[in-house]
């Protein structure tokens, strides 16, 4: 477990793929870790709904059993969802996650709309929490989703693992940013304005 605890990951947007590279200590490249496309590296394709466009990594979270979790932007034609991937140490797609490694989330307030992941966080119990920033047509709307380990979302998270941040004081221009308190607790922070009617 030393290379997986010291473990970094870079993810590089690709055109139709994410990739993340696993590093042994702050400037050794780890070459035992994935080997897709080349050793040290891990390259995951979502294509979702047969999309060939390109997905996007943009966050990465290690779990302390040794597992990383990746959150991606799956962009389909005209829009953006959010998609959500777990190696495992070596690497290589966890299968036990999500539809064989992989967690496409289509929040859908506006049609076409981009929504994208903004923070992680993994808390003890291995439950993933994602910042998103989303669109609503109007303008941007921040959401906290909760995951089960296995990549379901979370019911016991204010009933279908999906809570949008809601305050009319407030205008709201960035995503939502995670953090895990105490019992596991959800911390979110949002960059915001307040309106003119507000106090």
């Amino acid at each position: 477990m030393g290379k997986v605890s010291g473990f970094a990951a870079v993810l590089f947007g690709l055109i139709g793929n994410v990739l993340a590279v696993g590093q042994a200590a702050e400037s050794d490249l780890d070459i035992a870790f994935g080997g897709n496309p080349y050793p040290g590296a891990s390259s995951v394709f979502f294509d979702a709904n047969g999309s060939t466009l390109e997905d996007r990594g943009l966050l990465v979270a290690a779990h302390s059993t040794g597992y990383v979790m990746a959150g991606m932007v799956n962009t389909l034609a005209g829009g953006a969802d959010i998609g959500l991937t777990r190696l495992n140490a070596s690497g290589a797609v966890d299968t036990a996650f999500g539809a064989s490694g992989k967690r496409v989330i289509a929040l859908d307030l506006v049609q076409a709309g981009i929504d994208m992941p903004t923070s992680q966080a993994i808390d003890s119990q291995g439950r993933i929490v994602i910042g998103v920033q989303a669109s609503n047509g109007a303008g941007l709307v921040p959401i906290v989703l909760r995951l089960t380990s296995n990549g379901n979302l979370d019911t016991s998270f204010d009933g279908d693992g999906i809570r949008q941040i809601s305050d009319l004081s407030y205008n709201f221009f960035g995503g939502a940013e995670v953090a895990i308190g105490a019992n596991d607790s959800v911390y979110v922070g949002v960059p915001a304005q307040l309106t003119s009617g507000g106090n």
